[in-house]
């Protein structure tokens, strides 16, 4: 069995498509890149979440 622990993060900001980094708007990527998701859920990778989580 696994067990899943989820946060949230706050939403971040998209730039036509791009991912914005909130504490530095001029770090941007895809949003492929950045996200994963299925069922039209979308989740930020969990490096950048770690960065999020760093940063605070």
């Amino acid at each position: 069995m696994r067990t899943w622990l989820t946060q949230r993060v706050p939403a971040q900001r998209d730039v036509d498509g791009r991912w914005q980094s909130k504490r530095d708007p001029s770090f941007t990527a895809p949003l492929e890149r950045v996200t994963w998701g299925r069922d039209g859920v979308r989740h930020l990778a969990p490096g950048l979440v770690l960065s999020h989580k760093v940063a605070t």
